[in-house]
């Protein structure tokens, strides 16, 4: 499944772990040799598989890549907190989740089988003007409140 199959919006979403990696860049040099080093692993995981840098589309990838991402976001995802914190890697206005926690994990299994994960209060039509706001923010440098009514 591609991650841009099953909606029509302005942008053309990739998952992509290059922030983090650039991040990890900075601490190379780091005194802390604990910290260095494991920067220098991590950059190597960005090396050998270059899509994560890049960005995938094919949600596939999400499990053929799990050790790596998983590692990429372990000092996000700290495991001595996974059975505290409610966290997961997303993809913005989709239900596609990965790496998450325990506790998010049994909080999903706990709702049920039902259970759909979305924007509470957004309907469908509004993720497309939402989407048109971030370009506007990110790419042009419009200072959009999204707290404000979209419609004017």
């Amino acid at each position: 499944m591609d991650t841009n199959e099953h909606i029509e919006l302005p942008i053309c979403f990739k998952i992509s772990f290059n922030k983090l990696l650039s991040q990890y860049e900075k601490l190379v040099d780091s005194t802390d040799e604990l910290v260095a080093n494991k920067a220098k692993r991590i950059i190597k995981i960005g090396a050998d598989y270059p899509k994560l840098i890049d960005g995938i589309t094919d949600l596939s990838l999400l499990e053929t890549y799990s050790n790596e991402i998983g590692e990429i976001l372990n000092d996000t995802f700290s495991p001595i907190l996974t059975h505290n914190e409610i966290k997961a890697a997303s993809m913005p206005f989709e239900n596609i989740i990965f790496n998450l926690s325990e506790r998010f994990k049994k909080i999903i299994k706990d709702a049920g089988e039902a259970f759909e994960l979305k924007i509470k209060n957004m309907p469908v039509d509004d993720i497309y003007i939402v989407a048109c706001n971030i370009i506007l923010n990110s790419c042009y440098g419009y200072d959009l409140n999204f707290r404000r009514p979209f419609y004017y």
